[in-house]
């Protein structure tokens, strides 16, 4: 029906951009399938995924560990690339603008009680 008309234009659409590879740092089927049905010819991926999606995949990299607490998840994904020969320039910041006073002064009387 309706739902599989929507599926085969957005693979068509898929298909139309000319993807030559794909990364999937999730590890998920849902995230593996899509490019595998749209025919993208080099798809990255982890190795011994939970859900088998390493099935679709043409390059398998080492597995890894998210829960590990010494290795920051954004660590673990930006060694997803270095097979690639893409290093990271050096540690990730993440800056946040400074909370507006009212949201300061309410948070500290939230601690107080």
């Amino acid at each position: 029906g309706e739902t599989l008309g929507e599926v085969r234009a957005f693979l068509d659409a898929l298909r139309a951009v000319g993807y030559t590879m794909s990364f999937d740092v999730q590890g998920l089927l849902k995230s593996a399938l899509w490019p595998w049905l749209a025919g993208v010819p080099r798809r990255y991926g982890y190795r011994a995924t939970r859900e088998g999606a390493d099935l679709f995949y043409t390059d398998k990299l080492a597995p890894h560990d998210l829960h590990d607490p010494n290795l920051p998840t954004v660590r673990v994904f930006q060694r997803f690339l270095e097979p690639l020969g893409v290093t990271a320039p050096g540690p990730v910041e993440f800056l946040l603008p400074p909370a507006p006073l009212a949201a300061r002064e309410k948070i500290a009387a939230l601690l107080q009680d």
